[in-house]
């Protein structure tokens, strides 16, 4: 095997660097980097060579990696404001508390968004929402003597009041993480951090420029600083938000405030942060519905959760009654449709005329896709459900079409080859 100086090699959980190694024709070596070595024996059938290995962890914090805007600059939307910061607003830190002086402004000639530092503890954000997307920002301090300790933050999907926030925090050297307060499953919220997976500060020094960008696509948010991965959250409980900056005492400037768009839905303007729906079904044997929905259809039951009395009544959809709803997806994975099941037993609702679909108003039907149909008619027989009409009929392009009923009467259609 020849290695040039200027070659890097992975292997396993290290990366091979030449160039901190003594070659043969190579003069001098790194004393110190040879005493943090790891001296490893790679084998490849009867070769055996005894290598000197770095640990990918000084890899990483060497810069591993270009930012996603240096490595695709197309579809990138610039975010920086305008000189009387139209499109943004502030919110004060905690929320509900006073606002100081308005510390931020634009130096519209350097192309520089600064905040002054010393008017309180607030976030400046981005009056439009956005949902899955990378999120690029460049920023550096200013040194002022005798002070340490600098702190701001960037935040993605947050919420309009700033109660609910995930923010990516950077100090002076010491820290890249992400921490905030996150939406749970019953509409509460909870605090979360991930300073303990810091492993060695990522952010330059006072004075210097950084680079960090934070992608948030479903449920997780990925954070990216000065060349690698700092660290990952993977239950971010809002789908969508807004786009800001934090001011803590200690001035600091941001260039290239910039946004790109994930997968279309979800993106910038589109107003909505996935391209499927959740649909909520009361019915009134649970169990048995549950076991047609899985047993017949195929569909997957996943973790559920409970609203209570008082948040069904605050949110409109029920009258002071706790409700546990279950869960049912076409595939484990997100952005899936979520059939949302629930029954009351103390409150059992009225039977549409399920006659026809035109028997009644309002939502209908539901229509699945399956993989085969023969396969589909082969699960229903056997869970003694019988197609209705004349199904199955063909739709033609090698697909055909099933309507059956649920439990409680409801039309299913399913759809496929």
């Amino acid at each position: 095997m020849v290695l040039s100086p200027e070659s890097n090699l992975y292997l396993g959980n290290y990366w091979l660097c030449p160039s901190q190694l003594d070659l043969p024709g190579r003069a001098g070596s790194n004393t110190a980097m040879q005493q943090n070595t790891l001296l490893r024996i790679v084998a490849a059938g009867s070769m055996a060579a005894v290598l000197a290995v770095v640990p990918m962890t000084w890899a990483a914090d060497t810069g591993t990696s270009r930012s996603a805007l240096e490595a695709d600059a197309q579809g990138w939307q610039d975010i920086m404001p305008p000189a009387d910061l139209a499109g943004w607003y502030r919110v004060p830190v905690p929320p509900g508390g006073k606002l100081g002086r308005d510390q931020w402004h634009v130096d519209t000639a350097a192309k520089l968004l600064i905040c002054d530092g010393d008017g309180g503890h607030d976030m400046l954000l981005t009056k439009k929402e956005y949902g899955d997307a990378i999120f690029h920002f460049e920023f550096r301090y200013t040194k002022v003597e005798g002070k340490s300790g600098y702190n701001s933050g960037a935040y993605v999907r947050n919420s309009e009041d700033g109660g609910l926030w995930y923010q990516a925090q950077f100090g002076d050297g010491g820290d890249a993480y992400l921490f905030g307060e996150t939406r749970t499953a019953d509409g509460g919220k909870k605090f979360f951090t991930l300073q303990k997976e810091v492993k060695g500060g990522r952010v330059k020094p006072v004075g210097e420029w950084n680079t960090l960008e934070i992608t948030a696509q479903g449920k997780v948010l990925t954070l990216w600083v000065n060349g690698a991965v700092a660290c990952k959250f993977d239950s971010c409980g809002s789908p969508q938000g807004h786009v800001g900056l934090e001011g803590e005492g200690y001035r600091i400037e941001f260039r290239n405030l910039k946004v790109k768009p994930l997968g279309g839905a979800g993106g910038a303007g589109s107003g909505f942060s996935k391209p499927v729906v959740d649909i909520g079904v009361v019915v009134s044997d649970i169990e048995k519905s549950a076991k047609f929905y899985t047993e017949s259809l195929g569909l997957t039951e996943v973790k559920g959760f409970s609203v209570t009395g008082e948040l069904g009544r605050k949110i409109g959809l029920i009258d002071n009654h706790r409700v546990d709803i279950r869960v049912f997806v076409p595939a484990d994975t997100d952005g899936t449709t979520r059939i949302k099941m629930m029954s009351f037993a103390d409150a059992p609702g009225k039977a549409a005329d399920q006659s026809w679909i035109h028997s009644t108003l309002g939502i209908r039907y539901l229509t699945l896709y399956v993989t085969s149909v023969d396969a589909t008619l082969r699960r229903l027989t056997k869970t003694g459900v019988k197609p209705i009409g004349e199904t199955p009929v063909s739709l033609g392009n090698n697909q055909r079409l099933i309507t059956v009923r649920d439990p409680d009467g409801n039309f299913i259609e399913l759809i496929g080859p």
